[in-house]
């Protein structure tokens, strides 16, 4: 499970790097608000941005702003981000060319905690390769 866990994170950590070189399209703002829920207690804010954008032809819509958990904390840390998005304006969508569905308006951007369980997974991931091969060489000593 942590395993999982830690492989989801590194593969949006790696979309989020990947994502300032997507084609770029022009999107409008459906709406920006504020929505009540995250964090530890489910008491914390974040933004509630919806955009529309086309790709050949077909119509998409997402809320995506930032890969990761993005911002979750004061009311007025939520409006604030909000009030950049009005709604009818144009923006920037940064598209997923392998995906046209997967898009986000601030590309590379992504949350700390990202970075951490990318980092986590990978000493994992080395700790499972190490271990085996320094018991098969006869250089890792285990006594129970």
């Amino acid at each position: 499970m942590v395993a999982a866990v830690g492989l989801v994170h590194l593969r949006t950590l790696w979309r989020a790097l990947d994502s300032p070189s997507w084609p770029q399209v022009t999107g409008s703002v459906l709406h920006a608000g504020v929505l009540r829920g995250c964090g530890r207690q489910r008491n914390s804010y974040e933004p509630d941005i919806g955009y529309l954008y086309s790709v050949n032809g077909f119509e998409y819509r997402s809320q995506r702003v930032e890969f990761g958990r993005g911002y979750c904390g004061s009311e007025a840390g939520a409006r604030d981000m909000a009030k950049a998005y009005v709604p009818g304006t144009a923006v920037t969508v940064y598209v997923d060319p392998a995906d046209p569905a997967r898009a986000v308006l601030l590309a590379g951007k992504t949350d700390w905690l990202m970075y951490v369980s990318a980092l986590l997974t990978l000493l994992a991931a080395l700790a499972i390769l190490i271990l085996p091969w320094r018991a098969w060489r006869g250089q890792l000593k285990v006594s129970w």
